[in-house]
C-alpha cells in the first residue's frame, strides 16, 4: 500500500502513467480519496504507521 497525497493534476497525470504500464491481466490498483475527517479515522495494527505532513515522492 501506498500513501500519496496529491492534487488534482498530479493524480491524472500519474492515473495516465499507470494505465501505459499496466496489465489488466496481472495488475491491480485501487485509488482512494479520502477526507480529512476519514483520514483521521484510520487504524492500523502493527508496525505500519499512517504518514502525517511529511514530504511525498513518486519514483
Amino acid at each position: 500500500m501506498f500513501f500519496i497525497d496529491v492534487d488534482e493534476p498530479l493524480l491524472s497525470e500519474m492515473i495516465g502513467r499507470l494505465e501505459r504500464i499496466l496489465v489488466p491481466e496481472e495488475d491491480c490498483v485501487h485509488i482512494f480519496a479520502l477526507c480529512s475527517a476519514c483520514q483521521e479515522k484510520i487504524r492500523v495494527l502493527g508496525r505500519g504507521r499512517i504518514p502525517k505532513d511529511e514530504d511525498f515522492y513518486v519514483f
